[in-house]
């Protein structure tokens, strides 16, 4: 049972009333997120403390087995809720750790793009968001298994996947990052030729990228599949057929999809795209091995996870 008490704070130029949660929570930090502009465990405990009963911290650390350290963690520390301020990244991990443990997932923006906060509506601002972590209601989320790994957000072959590579290898964290990556890749991605097989049809496009969508936008705010939703069953693959550097930016600044002319969406619960040699590939903003196949399967509410 969860009790609360009124307790009145300053916030801003306002007072607003403040519902102490007697849980435990458990965040997850990731140093390496984002910029490094934020100290979040220092915002955690500024803005987190007076508001539950207990807390911890797990801090990443990308000389471990984090999925491993962290499930012992859970494991040991048995939190009423586990938050993470991270990246897409380490909200997947989060993700595929607390998925039928009955452990509701908050996430917290600390990435470079926080892709799935935007999806979700998660304010951006820290203390905004750490109080929707402790005091949203769980709400069940949609997971894609991809090639042996969870994907919560989206995962894509191609174009932006390519781009990906360039910003991981520039070490340059940001929007700043992604601009040059983005100016790199340009003029230089190839069309890919796939096949698709899904709701027992088959599918051969020419391409330059395929997304495997369990969501609508990327977190640049370049809307891919402007009618997907993260909890209702299915994933979309979304084939690019073109796409410029000028559509691109158009698709960032204004947050308007590209025209039904440039882009195929095929709705599925289940799907396999071969293609005829190896691309490049990435996961929730990860990049990966490039591959030629791809084989993904809906997992329906796979985990609980906290949102506006």
């Amino acid at each position: 049972m969860t009790f609360y008490s009124n307790k009145i704070v300053p916030s801003g130029l306002l007072h607003t009333t403040i519902l102490h949660h007697y849980m435990k929570c458990l965040f997850i930090v990731n140093p390496g997120s984002g910029a490094g502009q934020k100290d979040w465990e220092e915002l955690i405990r500024e803005h987190a403390t007076a508001q539950v009963s207990e807390m911890d911290f797990y801090r990443m650390n990308k000389e471990i087995n984090n999925h491993d350290a962290l499930a012992k963690k859970i494991e040991d520390y048995m939190p009423d809720r586990v938050i993470a301020a991270g990246g897409d990244g380490t909200v997947k991990m989060a993700a595929e750790v607390v998925m039928n443990k009955n452990i509701p997932l908050g996430i917290l923006p600390a990435g470079s793009a926080n892709g799935m906060a935007k999806e979700l509506e998660i304010p951006l601002d820290p203390e905004a968001a750490i109080l929707l972590s402790i005091t949203g209601n769980p709400q069940p989320l949609d997971l894609v298994y991809i090639n042996g790994e969870y994907c919560i957000h989206l995962s894509d072959m191609g174009l932006n996947a390519g781009m990906l590579e360039h910003f991981e290898e520039s070490g340059t964290r940001g929007f700043l990052g992604y601009t040059k990556a983005l100016f790199k890749m340009m003029g230089r991605h190839q069309f890919m030729r796939v096949t698709l097989h899904a709701n027992n049809r088959r599918y051969k496009r020419k391409v330059v990228m395929a997304v495997i969508a369990n969501a609508s936008k990327y977190g640049t705010g370049a809307v891919i599949n402007p009618d997907g939703k993260v909890s209702d069953g299915e994933f979309e693959v979304v084939l690019v057929k073109r796409l410029g550097l000028f559509e691109l930016l158009a698709m960032i600044v204004t947050g308007k999809p590209l025209g039904e002319r440039k882009t195929e969406v095929i709705r599925c619960k289940r799907m396999k795209m071969t293609t005829s040699r190896p691309y490049p590939f990435q996961i929730d903003g990860e990049s990966r091995e490039k591959v030629r196949e791809i084989n993904a399967v809906i997992e329906s509410g796979a985990v609980m996870v906290v949102r506006s």
